[in-house]
């Protein structure tokens, strides 16, 4: 078993990957912010595998924080977690990981990406959260083809799409609410 692992890792971790991306890029269709956290946190353990199995540490460091930071973002709803604190103190976790796990200078992309999301998934109104994410996949999207992650990178370029995608169709919708009530 360990002979097949250690044959076919490469592949077992671009899969992780694709489960991973599967749940990110549905997270976006949600319109409830509880359910994008949710699915993101899911999401966020097949990227912490994806990227472990590559020997991507930065990038692994960073995923684990962003389970933790959107299963916590994700009870703002339910246990009123609103204190603005919350989001710096996960920017200070994502610069310390980082820093802990440096390993060249792309080492900084998932630490500007973590920023970006940190801010993105504190917003409680999703279009704004979807609007500010696509920056976070601009900067994955740079890392994962650098170091070969290519999972990540159809999953960066997949997101961007489903954002699109989603805030199009919302957009339709509140046009139709707006001309079935006049």
């Amino acid at each position: 078993m360990l002979d097949f692992y250690k044959t076919h890792v490469e592949l077992i971790a671009q899969a992780m990957g694709f489960v991973a991306m599967a749940l990110t890029i549905l997270s976006f269709q949600f319109r409830r912010h509880g359910a994008i956290m949710a699915m993101m946190t899911a999401s966020g353990v097949f990227w912490v595998l994806h990227y472990l199995m590559l020997g991507l540490y930065p990038a692994v460091a960073i995923n684990a924080m962003n389970i933790v930071r959107n299963y916590i973002y994700g009870l703002r709803e339910k246990k009123n977690v609103n204190s603005k604190l919350i989001p710096a103190v996960f920017v200070v976790i994502a610069a310390g990981s980082v820093i802990a796990t440096w390993e060249n200078a792309w080492s900084v992309l998932p630490l500007m990406a973590s920023v970006t999301a940190t801010v993105a998934n504190w917003q409680v109104q999703t279009k704004k959260l979807k609007l500010l994410s696509y920056p976070r996949y601009g900067l994955w999207l740079i890392y994962d083809l650098v170091n070969g992650a290519w999972a990540g990178a159809a999953n960066d370029l997949f997101c961007i799409g489903s954002i699109s995608v989603a805030l199009i169709r919302e957009h339709k919708i509140a046009q139709n609410s707006r001309d079935d009530s006049v």
